[in-house]
């Protein structure tokens, strides 16, 4: 009888977590930033081909100043034993009041001059902004505008399920999850992750989230159950097929919500 192979090692990592500081927006942007391409993230694709403000590059500063700012508000990040950013995660506490809050964030820094990136994006929105839109991009951006905005109603519809109007619910929204595609299989989504479903726990609270489908199995790993769906028929909504000639298909957005766990009796808070 031959030896068995031995079986395959892996390597341990450190991950520590750490508040976002407004010196990591170029770190975190391009962190962002790897998954928006076709391969990855057909859906983000596609949106891309119209005009929806969020994935223009001037939204990104304004839209990580405010996160950072945002008292109910927490932007964090993985790192490892080199201080490398791995990932990161944001997140808003829902009914809290500022004093319920987690503390032992440091803060962000001095927000400093506004980057170099996002005037040279406002310089270049100028100049687009100064050429006629062709037929083609008018109607694509009315297909793309169409597409989110029965997206928009579907998120409108899973808020209010979770977060009913006039009541004093309390819970954690994720509303930002990404890792470097260098890090990802090494835990670094969950430890982004657990740092919120200790709080949530701590606190009696529930945790929901919007998924991709490229992150959902991630979220359910630390206990986030679909309790919805909305299925987008890509190749209906987008204004021209894929650089290769392939079918967008179908993009599937999951909307997840996790129940705090019973902490036991005795324990230490």
């Amino acid at each position: 009888m031959f030896p068995q192979p031995p079986p395959p090692t892996t390597t341990a990592i450190t991950i520590t977590i750490k508040p976002v500081l407004f010196a990591d927006f170029s770190t975190i942007g391009t962190l962002e930033n790897a998954a928006v391409n076709a391969r990855e993230d057909k859906h983000t694709a596609v949106k891309a081909l119209g005009d929806i403000s969020y994935l223009q590059p001037e939204f990104q500063w304004p839209s990580f100043r405010d996160k950072l700012k945002n008292p109910k508000s927490r932007f964090i990040k993985a790192v490892d034993e080199n201080g490398e950013i791995m990932g990161s995660a944001s997140y808003s506490f829902y009914g809290f009041e500022l004093e319920e809050l987690p503390e032992g964030l440091e803060d962000a820094g001095n927000e400093g001059e506004v980057p170099r990136y996002h005037i040279d994006a406002l310089r270049e929105k100028e100049k687009k902004a100064a050429i006629p839109l062709t037929p083609s991009k008018i109607k694509a951006n009315a297909q793309i505008n169409e597409m989110e905005a029965m997206e928009n109603e579907s998120m409108r519809h899973w808020q209010n399920t979770f977060m009913p109007p006039n009541t004093n619910i309390k819970c954690v929204i994720v509303t930002g999850l990404g890792v470097r595609p260098a890090h990802r299989g090494k835990g670094v989504a969950k430890a982004l992750l657990n740092w919120a479903t200790d709080i949530a726990d701590r606190e009696g609270v529930f945790m929901w989230c919007h998924s991709s489908e490229m992150a959902w199995r991630t979220y359910k790993s630390v206990g986030l159950e679909v309790e919805g769906v909305l299925e987008v028929d890509l190749d209906r909504w987008a204004p021209e097929g894929m650089p290769d000639g392939g079918d967008w298909g179908v993009f599937v957005a999951r909307y997840m919500r996790r129940l705090p766990v019973q902490l036991p009796r005795g324990s230490v808070e």
